[in-house]
């Protein structure tokens, strides 16, 4: 169950499998475990309601990306390329990025 349910996350889009994937399948096993602990039917209808509400939640985080720009989202993978060095300020960084990139 858990591997069909870790299947399922993949069809998130990037960011949101970087920034919640983790914590969706550890909820998700929590929940496994809660349910295996009462009955099969139980664990059944944990894992059905778990698989319906998630796939719509696919469906609408994929739809919410045909017409608004990854961006606006508020979550990325980090890009190393234009990481701050520590104790430098915006200012400091981004003035010596317009410096060297006169475009």
């Amino acid at each position: 169950m858990v591997r069909a349910y870790a299947r399922l996350l993949r069809l998130y889009p990037d960011d949101t499998r970087f920034a919640y994937g983790s914590e969706f399948l550890a909820d998700f096993e929590r929940g496994c475990v809660a349910a295996r602990s009462r009955s099969r039917l139980s664990l059944l209808r944990f894992f059905v309601s778990q698989t319906i509400a998630r796939a719509v939640d696919v469906v609408m985080d994929r739809v919410h990306t045909l017409y608004s720009h990854r961006s606006f989202h508020g979550r990325t993978r980090p890009n190393l390329g234009v990481v701050r060095p520590p104790n430098m300020g915006k200012k400091e960084w981004f003035d010596a990025q317009t410096q060297q990139d006169p475009l």
